[in-house]
């Protein structure tokens, strides 16, 4: 029987002289004294709709028969072994808890009989059965004791246990507490939300954001330029005000890949690599030169460029012999031409 609950017990007697009085009995209290004759020689009780407590579990409940002074009466007693519903829950767990350990964490249950089923939650979300736990069974208390792995998406989030006596499914207990768990940085770098990183070119301005989450907070954050610590710098553009980087007209030597770099007392942690490519019009590697050759050869004349993006329309133009001016056009599109040509003379 679970306490709160109503019973109903009957008590009969056959014989005596004279019929005897049948009660019911609790402590050394008359709790129904209500009886009837049911035959000539049968006397019945029926304690109905009778509500055990909490505290009367373990306790006798009497039926007494009895129908003279002078001897003892006849006693029939009924131990009540009842099912407990748990009072109260307390969960014990480590305040500060490091990502990727792990801890034990403590739900002690009091009062419950028999011991109660106990589950774990985090924010609502009951934890996987294939957490390993283990119960301990001491008098009133009983205690569910969970291996945890903190992680750190659980920081700031609730823990909960829940119990209840599976005897009594309507009542159950719980306690929770906040999850705090310390982790290092993690971080990563991204171009500024207006920019476009295959429109830049020389002279725009550029600015990177570095996303940083952490706990606790972070005590710096440092910038890279190809692993290389970026100082900040006015007369050179460079401007960093706490997780951004600017970079002000930049030029050709301001390409390379960039990164950020936060740290906490748990440790720093490196961001990926961000390239920033810078289109240029472009530029000749090589300065102009004079081509001599023999008259009525071939010549070969390569243009060689640097230039972002890569692909480049090449126009070939033939400005003369420095006797007289012949600017035309001789081709476009290929990288290389070979041409023949006339000295004119005079």
């Amino acid at each position: 029987m679970a306490e709160n609950e109503n019973i109903d017990l009957t008590c009969d007697t056959v014989g005596g002289h004279p019929i005897p009085d049948l009660t019911w009995w609790l402590g050394g209290n008359i709790i129904d004294s209500q009886y009837y004759l049911a035959h000539k020689d049968t006397v019945i009780n029926d304690l109905e709709n009778f509500k055990v407590l909490r505290h009367m579990d373990g306790a006798l409940i009497e039926c007494k028969a009895n129908n003279t002074h002078v001897s003892n009466p006849t006693i029939r007693s009924l131990a009540l072994d009842m099912h407990l519903r748990p009072l109260r829950a307390k969960i014990h767990l480590n305040e500060n808890m490091e990502e990727n350990r792990r801890y034990k964490a403590r739900c002690a249950v009091f009062g419950s009989k028999p011991p109660p089923k106990i589950d774990w939650y985090i924010n609502g979300k009951k934890i996987d059965t294939a957490h390993p736990t283990e119960l301990l069974k001491k008098e009133e208390k009983s205690v569910s004791i969970l291996t945890y792995t903190a992680e750190s998406k659980h920081n700031g989030l609730n823990m909960t246990c829940k119990a209840y006596n599976q005897k009594i499914h309507y009542d159950y207990v719980e306690d929770s507490v906040p999850i705090v768990v310390h982790y290092k940085p993690k971080i990563a770098i991204k171009l500024g939300r207006s920019i476009n990183a295959r429109q830049i070119k020389q002279g725009d301005d550029v600015y990177f954001e570095c996303k940083v989450m952490a706990f606790p907070r972070v005590k710096k954050v440092t910038w890279l330029k190809n692993g290389e610590l970026i100082m900040p710098s006015r007369q050179n553009g460079i401007l960093i005000a706490n997780y951004s980087l600017v970079l002000q007209h930049v030029r050709l030597n301001d390409a390379g890949h960039y990164s950020c770099q936060a740290e906490n007392y748990i440790g720093a942690t490196e961001s990926n690599k961000h390239e920033l490519m810078i289109k240029y019009s472009p530029v000749c590697k090589f300065v102009p030169r004079k081509i001599g050759s023999i008259v009525g050869s071939n010549i070969t004349v390569i243009c060689d460029v640097e230039a972002f993006p890569s692909e480049v329309t090449y126009q070939w133009w033939f400005l003369g012999t420095g006797i007289k001016t012949q600017r035309r056009m001789l081709g476009w599109h290929s990288p290389s031409i070979i041409h023949r040509y006339a000295i004119l003379g005079y």
